[in-house]
């Protein structure tokens, strides 16, 4: 646990921490203590589970803590002052880079810059379709790196700390296509398309991640 900011107003109180997550690949969470005259502090533990962790800035009298929109879920913006403790001000959509395209993907940037790809998003929604959101959590932190022949270029993910699953992700410029695999615990990997449609450099990607795996 640590201290990361203090503020005082009229006799008031509100410090905020900064407290390390039980999974290995979370950000770490914060939590919240306010404190009144002739009151009990309070802690406020809302903000503790949130694994993707905060930006935070100084405002007039408060802090101000975002977690950005990702793929995987809506974030939040948060301000925390003496006189009124810990207040939701908004919550944040996710929405990907207008006007970005397959041509403007780079190799090893990573699934989460991937989807914020207008058109690798436009993709993997629809490849997803009614899983969109426990396909995006698979991808919420960085999986085992995989070697993927060109023009492919391939993203990792695992779900949380590893523990629930494992995602691939091979973006073709020149087709201007997605394949998406996933394995999760006790289960056959899944593809997507099916892996009748995937070229052979693609499926050649997918064996040596399984073997990773494995």
């Amino acid at each position: 646990i640590r201290l990361v900011g203090q503020l005082a107003d009229e006799g008031r109180q509100a410090l905020l921490f900064e407290v390390m997550p039980g999974g290995g690949s979370c950000r770490p969470g914060m939590v919240a203590l306010t404190a009144r005259p002739a009151e009990e502090p309070r802690f406020d533990r809302r903000l503790i589970d949130e694994c993707g962790g905060f930006e935070i800035a100084r405002a007039d009298r408060s802090i101000l803590l975002v977690s950005p929109a990702t793929p995987a879920g809506a974030g939040s913006l948060w301000r925390l002052s003496a006189k009124d403790g810990l207040v939701l001000e908004a919550t944040l959509a996710f929405a990907p880079q207008p006007g970005t395209g397959f041509a403007d993907l780079k190799t090893g940037i990573g699934a989460t810059a991937m989807l914020r790809n207008q058109a690798v998003w436009t993709a993997f929604t629809a490849l997803s379709g009614a899983d969109l959101k426990r396909d995006a959590t698979l991808f919420s932190a960085a999986g085992p790196a995989v070697e993927a022949q060109r023009p492919l270029i391939a993203a990792t993910g695992c779900g949380g700390d590893c523990r629930n699953g494992a995602a691939l992700m091979l973006a073709d410029p020149d087709r201007r296509a997605l394949y998406l695999a996933f394995r999760l615990k006790g289960e056959k990997p899944r593809t997507r398309p099916d892996l009748a449609r995937w070229p052979a450099e693609a499926k050649a990607a997918l064996v040596r991640w399984t073997q990773r795996l494995d």
